[in-house]
Formats: structure tokens, sequence, C-alpha cells
């Protein structure tokens, strides 16, 4: 694969690619979109901690 720019060119295999580039910007975009939607005030949390902020009275605290 290779990607071109005005001044110059990368080349890599496809595991290169997947490692070095494409991996790292899909997660740095994830994070990016985590943080935003937090900042803006939005719950995005996993279940067990959105579950562990409605207490149930009927399930004794885990702490």
């Amino acid at each position: 694969m290779t990607i071109k720019q005005k001044d110059f060119e990368l080349k890599f295999s496809g595991a290169e690619y997947l490692f070095q580039f494409g991996l790292p910007n899909f997660y740095f975009h994830i994070v990016t979109a985590y943080d935003i939607l937090r900042h803006l005030g939005m719950l995005v949390a996993r279940f067990h901690r959105a579950a562990r902020a409605q207490r149930n009275p009927l399930i004794p605290d885990s702490r």
C-alpha cells in the first residue's frame, strides 16, 4: 500500500499499515469522540459503571 503526499510517499505492507497507521488513527478518533462527548456532559460509561450509579436497594454494595 502506498500513501502519496505532495513531497513524499509512504509504502506499507498490509500488516504495517494496519499496526502503524490504521489502528492508531482508529483509536485516536474513538478517544477524541469520547472526550468531546464527556466534555459536553454526556454520560459515556461501561454498563457496570452506569449500573453502579443507580443503586438498587435489593443488591448489596460490593465495595
